[in-house]
Parts: C-alpha cells; sequence; structure tokens
C-alpha cells in the first residue's frame, strides 16, 4: 500500500517539476521574479524544476522496490490527472476538451496494457544482453526506433534554423518596409504543419525516455547482479549500459526543456508520457523478449493499450477532439487551438497595390507572444 502512495505522489513530483520548469523558462524569463529580469534568474527557477523532476524520478524507483512495476507503471498514468490541476495554479493553464478526451485515453490505455503485461523478466547477465540483438525482432525494433528519432531530431533542429533565418530576414526588411507580411501563415496547410512540427517535441522526449528506459533496465539488473556477486564489472556491455544511460539523460533534459520553451505543459506530459509508455512495453516485448511471458489473450489487451495511447496522443497534440461537448461544460474551452496566430485575411476582388487595399491582420495570444519571446 506504501508503495502504491509513493508511485501516486511520484507521478506528482515530476508533473511539479516539468511546471516549474516552464514557469522559469516563460513566465520568470518574461516578467522576471523579486524585481529583477535576468536569464540567470529564470535558469535557476529552470534548475530547481528540473531538481523537483528528478527527485519524483528517484521517489518512483523506490516505490518500484514496494509494489508490482505493473501497478507502479500504470500509476505514472496519473501524471495526465496531476497536470491538470497543477498546470492550472501555477501556469493558469485550463483544459480544453481534447486534452480531456485525449487525457483519458491516454490513461486507460496505459492502465490496460500494463495489467495485461508480462507475468515475469529475465534477469540477464552481459552476455545475455549482447546476445538479444541476435534476436531480429528485437535489433529491427531498436534499429527503426533510433532511425526514427535520429530523423524527428534533424527535422526539428532544421526547422528551428529555417525559423530563425525567416525570422532574422523579416527583421531586416521589416524596418525597411513595415508593411512586410511575408512570415504571416495565411493558409490551412500552414497551420496543420506548424502543429506537427509542434507535436514533434514531446514525441522525441517519450523516445529517448523509452530507450532511457531499455539501458536502466540493462544497467540496473547487472549492478544487482554484481552486487549479489555475481561480478558484470569486466563485461564491456555493464560499461556500455551506463554511458549509453547518461547520454539518454543528457538527451531527456535537453529536448525536454525545448519542448517547455515551445509548448504548454498540457501539451507536452500527456504525449510524452504516451509515447514512453507505449514504446517502454514495445521494447519489452520485443527486445528484452518478454512476450515469452505473455498469452495470446494477454497480448491482445495489451495491443489494444497501446492503440488507445497512440489515439490520446493524436487527440492532444493535433489539439481536436471528433467527441461533441457536454452541455454542461463551458463553451469557451471547447474552441479548437491548433494554432496561436490568428490571421484575418483581406476581402476578395482587392489585389496588393491597390488603393483601397489593406494587408492582412494578425492577432496573438498571450502565450504566442511569450513563445516567441523565449525562441
Amino acid at each position: 500500500m506504501f508503495g502504491v502512495f509513493l508511485a501516486i505522489i511520484s507521478s506528482g513530483l515530476i508533473v511539479l517539476g516539468t511546471v516549474v520548469q516552464r514557469y522559469g523558462l516563460i513566465v520568470v524569463r518574461q516578467d522576471g521574479c523579486c524585481g529583477k529580469t535576468s536569464s540567470g534568474c529564470s535558469n535557476s527557477v529552470w534548475l530547481s524544476g528540473w531538481v523537483i523532476y528528478v527527485a519524483g524520478n528517484g521517489v518512483y524507483t523506490y516505490a518500484v522496490t514496494m509494489a508490482p512495476a505493473t501497478l507502479c507503471s500504470a500509476l505514472l498514468g496519473t501524471a495526465v490527472v496531476w497536470n491538470g490541476i497543477i498546470a492550472r495554479f501555477i501556469l493558469g493553464e485550463r483544459l480544453e476538451l481534447c486534452d480531456v478526451h485525449g487525457g483519458i485515453l491516454i490513461l486507460t490505455g496505459i492502465a490496460l496494457s500494463q495489467t495485461f503485461g508480462p507475468s515475469g523478466s529475465t534477469n540477464h547477465t552481459a552476455w545475455e544482453f549482447l546476445e538479444l540483438f541476435a534476436d531480429p525482432a528485437g535489433a529491427l525494433y531498436l534499429a527503426i526506433h533510433v532511425l526514427v528519432l535520429l530523423v524527428l531530431m534533424l527535422r526539428l533542429v532544421l526547422e528551428e534554423k529555417k525559423s530563425a533565418t525567416v525570422a532574422s530576414n523579416d527583421g531586416a526588411s521589416g524596418s525597411s518596409n513595415p508593411n512586410n507580411n511575408n512570415a504571416v501563415p495565411s493558409s490551412s496547410a500552414t497551420v496543420v504543419s506548424s502543429v506537427l512540427i509542434a507535436m514533434q517535441y514531446p514525441v522525441v522526449v517519450g523516445m529517448i525516455e523509452a530507450l532511457q528506459q531499455l539501458c536502466l533496465i540493462a544497467a540496473s539488473r547487472m549492478f544487482w547482479r554484481s552486487a549479489a556477486g555475481d561480478s558484470q564489472l569486466c563485461h564491456g556491455a555493464f560499461w556500455a549500459s551506463w554511458i549509453a544511460l547518461f547520454a539518454m539523460c543528457i538527451g531527456q533534459v535537453w529536448w525536454l526543456r525545448k519542448a517547455l520553451l515551445r509548448l504548454e505543459v498540457k501539451r507536452v506530459l500527456p504525449v510524452e508520457y504516451g509515447t514512453q509508455s507505449s514504446l517502454s512495453m514495445i521494447g519489452s516485448l520485443l527486445f528484452l523478449q518478454e512476450r515469452h511471458f505473455v498469452e495470446n489473450a494477454d497480448m491482445a489487451g495489451i495491443l489494444c493499450g497501446i492503440a488507445l495511447i497512440v489515439m490520446g496522443c493524436v487527440l492532444v497534440g493535433a489539439r481536436f477532439t471528433p467527441v461533441p461537448p457536454l452541455p454542461c461544460w463551458p463553451e469557451g474551452r471547447v474552441k479548437d487551438q491548433r494554432s496561436e496566430v490568428t490571421v484575418v485575411a483581406a476581402p476578395s476582388g482587392l489585389e496588393v497595390g491597390s488603393p483601397s487595399y489593406q494587408p492582412p491582420s494578425v492577432s496573438l495570444t498571450p502565450m504566442a507572444h511569450a513563445r516567441f519571446d523565449a525562441l
């Protein structure tokens, strides 16, 4: 019972740490603290949030030793609930209808996949971990996972450089031509593209955390075997797993910071943990070969849970839900928030250069202003 309590508390600490990081990166950087506006103050608040985040993961690691790992993994999905509470009070973020529907699907999917998860596992040695790479299914999964992750990371880096170049050019041309509106997104295709690009940030963080989970399993199992007397220290796989784990931790911190600079917490955490939970389960089944501990009927339950997680991530990331709101749901929270930029086009029939032509007007939400200032 105490392990279950710690798992729930750890989930809340992880969410609190993420919210505080966002608060430091956006609110403190924009408004300052203690009457000062400096990047040092912003980074200090961000660092304190990161410490809380790490502490939450530490509590979760201890909770796993006192309660079943499957149950703790399912309880970690309560981060979706914690997010709606903590982000509301600290950042003023209000959940939209798509957040509620997507969060319910993610939470249900995590609970379902963990309930029907593997009933056992193998305490691998260093040599046995190396032999896992020889299994075609596991090696193919790991290769695809790493390849997709690298492609997404490269695409985001290139998109950031492109955006910085466009902003720089617009700033230079805007000083001489105040009516320059080339950078204004005026088509639905641009809006959809921006939504897809934004969704990739929490997906990248979740994919890194899934790899981090595999590295942690390998490193911890070999460590505890060594502590029990079966030393694994002489094998290169032992040290490689710890080096890979350290690299994944650095990558996770770096990309989570990027995600929080650009997106609200309510758009980051559900997609991040949904991606991490589904890929961790797939990695355990394929790479760690825990599929041998799963019955066929249970495998169907796991796949259904993963499908629900994916659907929930799509709803939260795309800012869309096909389910109509209940009559009691506030009307102001049903709107689609796919774009933080609203463009009012000029009336048809007026061409650029005509005396009556007026350029399109643009309005930005306060969160968009904060996001652009952070960039």
